[in-house]
């Protein structure tokens, strides 16, 4: 099981909500990042429902995603799923 999972939301077998769909059956699964061009919310939210702990606009977030994943605790703690944003993404 990886520690974490970057998912983009369109690929081109499929979409990353299956892949964030099928890691979020395991409770103590990976941390889950994911992201896509169509920052709206409505993605937003439908990402972190299908399991994503933190969701980043590829095309304007990509720096805050790397701000993240140099932040993210080595222990493998988790954050809670009901985080929309990581600060240094606003």
């Amino acid at each position: 099981m990886p520690d974490l999972v970057i998912a983009d939301l369109d690929l081109a077998n499929g979409t990353g909500f299956q892949v964030l769909a099928a890691a979020k059956a395991y409770p103590d699964g990976p941390r889950m990042i994911a992201l896509s061009n169509s920052g709206d919310e409505v993605h937003r939210r439908r990402a972190l429902d299908s399991g994503a702990h933190y969701f980043f606009d590829k095309s304007l977030e990509f720096d805050a995603m790397l701000a993240l994943l140099q932040s993210l605790p080595a222990d493998g703690a988790k954050p809670t799923r009901s985080s929309t944003r990581f600060a240094g993404a606003e």
